[in-house]
C-alpha cells in the first residue's frame, strides 16, 4: 500500500510542479485559494506576487523524502 501511495505521490508531484513551477501560475493558484480561505487572503495583501521567484530545490530536504519541494520568495 505504501508503494502505491509513493507512486501517486511522485506522479502528482510531478504534474504539480510542471504546471506551477512557472510563478505566474503559482501566483494564481494563490488567489484562487485565497477565495476560499480568509488567511490566505489576508496574508497575499500584504505581499507582492508580481516579484514571485522560485527558490532552487538545492534548498529543500531530498534526502528525506526523494523529492524537492516548489518553494518561492516574495517581497513583502
Amino acid at each position: 500500500m505504501k508503494e502505491n501511495n509513493a507512486n501517486a505521490r511522485t506522479g502528482h508531484d510531478s504534474y504539480f510542479r510542471s504546471v506551477f513551477k512557472a510563478p505566474e501560475r503559482a501566483a494564481e493558484l494563490l488567489r484562487l485559494a485565497a477565495r476560499h480561505n480568509e488567511s490566505l487572503a489576508e496574508f497575499l495583501k500584504t505581499v507582492d506576487l508580481s516579484t514571485l521567484t522560485e527558490i532552487s530545490e538545492s534548498f529543500s530536504d531530498t534526502e528525506s523524502f526523494g523529492y524537492a519541494d516548489l518553494a518561492f520568495t516574495v517581497k513583502i
